[in-house]
């Protein structure tokens, strides 16, 4: 006799099974690639590609009264499965909680020409399944419009489950209007990536001058005609993929200019007055160990169109954003385009800017994935007029597992 029960369900239908003998749930299949890059005893995992959809036989009875109604049974079942995806749901009989699957694809039942089948119209059958692999419960919110002031982190110690799954995130801003938007994953928790520029090692040109509007009350201004180097040490942070960004500004309609030594060929110039984030490109972290030196130096250079005190090109923070287990970002090309709330869907890959899809300012990037760790922020207003971007986050995910709930 069955001690567990199991049903399908599209929204708000659903269809009850009758639960036949024990099953296995089906094994995850994973494509992981490793390098012996701290030798053969202690190698490094450099990719792990995990949730392949598989198939699932979930053994079933079916009974009626008579032949017809017994082939009625049958239909029934297929004629649910043929309209698409849906949920294989299946609980023991005190479970609290169901332990569902997500189901892609299904063969038509099968009943075999047997003698309990043709005179007690009774089968005992499989039915294939092709379902995702993870076990998975209803979906649970994490935070609830909580407060950050950007740049920020929410943690995701609290979340569930045996693995990473992606994030539904919604933004509301609350003292002005997103005009760009990062979030990215960091796993270790490290969540020290902003570096004031005031605190670079800066060459002539460069004057550390009080800004109310910088983050720390300091930025750097630099009125020269040639790149000014600051440089920063990298060397605390984890080794991985990095966007950089950082918050800049010009004076008196001047243009600015600002580059790393990564992107010396891809300089980015600047023409707005008021704080704003811009791109400079992706890189590498820490830049290089230099033997016999604890050290790993960025440079950036900035300068402006005028050497002319007033004049200056202006920069607050670099932000280092670690992008290696994915990041998202949503930043128009126009000054004038804003929006209110911004949201990205883990179930759909949709990002909804003031609750319409839209993905027309989306940055290249990913779907978030996590299984704890910090949830990095970095956003800003068009005004840029205050040196921090207060707004509400809220963060659901649906917990993975690997077996029953």
């Amino acid at each position: 006799m069955a001690v567990f029960s199991a049903l399908l369900r599209r929204g708000a239908t659903s269809l009850a099974l009758t639960i036949m003998g024990e099953w296995a749930p089906p094994q995850l299949q994973a494509d992981v690639s490793i390098i012996g890059g701290g030798g053969a005893s202690n190698p490094s995992l450099v990719r792990e590609t995990m949730g392949v959809p598989v198939a699932l036989s979930v053994p079933i009875r079916i009974s009626s009264t008579t032949q017809a109604l017994f082939r009625a049974e049958v239909d029934a079942i297929d004629a649910y499965l043929r309209l698409g995806e849906c949920t294989l749901e299946v609980s023991f009989t005190d479970s609290a909680a169901a332990t569902i699957w997500t189901v892609y694809h299904a063969q038509p039942v099968q009943p075999g020409f047997t003698r309990a089948a043709d005179i007690q119209h009774v089968s005992e059958c499989s039915l294939q399944l092709v379902v995702s692999p993870f076990v998975t419960v209803a979906p649970v919110t994490l935070h609830t419009a909580a407060a950050y002031t950007a740049p920020d982190s929410v943690s995701l110690a609290a979340m569930g489950g045996n693995y990473r799954t992606p994030l539904t995130i919604d933004l509301n801003a609350t003292n002005a209007d997103l005009h760009a938007a990062y979030l990215a994953i960091d796993q270790g928790s490290y969540d020290a990536y902003r570096f004031d520029a005031k605190d670079f090692t800066w060459g002539a040109g460069e004057t550390d001058t009080a800004d109310a509007d910088a983050f720390s009350g300091t930025a750097a201004y630099v009125a020269s005609t040639t790149n000014v180097a600051g440089t920063l040490d990298t060397s605390a942070l984890p080794a991985g993929p990095y966007l950089l960004l950082a918050r800049v500004r010009v004076l008196a309609s001047e243009t600015g200019t600002i580059t790393t030594d990564y992107t010396a060929d891809s300089p980015v110039t600047f023409t707005r007055g008021s704080w704003h984030i811009v791109e400079l490109g992706r890189c590498y972290l820490p830049t290089r160990v230099v033997r016999n030196s604890a050290s790993a130096l960025l440079t950036v250079s900035l300068k402006s169109s005028s050497a002319t005190a007033g004049h200056e090109a202006c920069m607050d923070w670099l932000y280092c954003l670690p992008i290696g287990d994915g990041y998202f970002g949503w930043h128009p090309t126009t000054a004038t385009v804003e929006c209110d709330t911004l949201g990205r869907d883990a179930a759909t890959g949709t990002t909804y800017v003031d609750d319409v899809a839209n993905e027309q300012h989306c940055c290249p990037g990913s779907t978030l994935m996590a299984l704890g760790g910090t949830l990095l922020i970095v956003t800003d207003g068009t005004d840029g007029d205050t040196p921090t971007h207060d707004g509400a986050i809220t963060v659901t995910y649906t917990p993975r597992f690997a077996w029953m709930r």
